[in-house]
């Protein structure tokens, strides 16, 4: 059975994957290189990312993070907004939240984020 030297995985500028993303990895089409499938907390879709180049034991996700934080009401453009980014390259996190609501609980994500966009 081939296999890969991998130690880390992590996204465009160097940051790290959010806590609590799962990551499913196996070997890509080409030597060198794996296929990974992430999905970020709270989410259900995957997003899968082909013959990424293993480079000195880690593997740059070719993305951006960007954290959504939204009111209820405004979920159907946040998600919409979401599907978007995705296909520009971005990889959010969203988190639904009340006018009175802090963020506490995401502040690692907000902090990995290259983007923090709030409605």
């Amino acid at each position: 059975m081939p296999e890969f030297d991998l130690k880390n995985i992590i996204t465009e500028g160097r940051k790290e994957v959010p806590q609590g993303t799962l990551l499913r990895v196996s070997l890509g089409s080409r030597p060198g290189t794996v296929t990974v499938h992430v999905q970020l907390p709270g989410q259900t879709d995957w997003t899968m990312y082909s013959d990424l180049q293993i480079v000195n034991g880690t593997v740059t996700l070719p993305v951006k993070l960007v954290f959504l934080s939204h009111a209820k009401e405004d979920a159907r453009f946040i998600r919409d907004l979401a599907h978007r980014l995705l296909q520009d390259g971005y990889l959010r996190g969203l988190m639904r939240r009340s006018c009175c609501q802090g963020m506490t609980g995401n502040e690692r994500s907000t902090k990995q984020s290259k983007v923090l966009i709030l409605s």
